[in-house]
């Protein structure tokens, strides 16, 4: 990883640092899958569970394109439905979080999903992170 504008020395310190602060075994990925009726709009929830989790990426693969709006809790993580591609990346290319979503155990997310593509729809999502102990 490559920091713009750091020194060498600075770059080796936060990669030390970063590798440090995270356990690669509690690897976790959250998904949902929803499968949506021409122009049709469902809910898909999951329960944070075993332990707190931090996301760092969003990944989708669908049949054809949506809008999509992120409930934690009480709180919603955009002020209106967004369109899958400036929200959701791909499993190669997943889009990446400016600062981890931190999901306490027992948390429950609601993922609102509206189809666009005015056909049968198959709408696949993943967060991706780790379980903090």
């Amino acid at each position: 990883m490559r920091f713009m504008g750091a020194t060498t020395d600075a770059q080796a310190a936060a990669q030390s640092s970063a590798a440090a602060a995270v356990d690669p075994g509690q690897h976790y990925q959250y998904g949902v899958q929803a499968v949506l009726t021409a122009n049709g709009t469902t809910q898909a929830t999951f329960t944070v569970i075993n332990h707190d989790f931090e996301a760092d990426f969003l990944v989708s693969q669908s049949t054809g394109l949506f809008n999509v709006r992120i409930q934690v809790g009480d709180r919603y993580l955009s002020n209106i439905a967004t369109h899958v591609s400036n929200s959701f990346g791909t499993a190669q290319a997943p889009f990446p979080l400016l600062a981890p979503l931190k999901l306490k155990k027992n948390t429950i997310v609601t993922i609102s999903i509206t189809d666009l593509s005015g056909g049968a729809n198959t709408v696949n999502l993943g967060f991706i992170g780790r379980e903090l102990n």
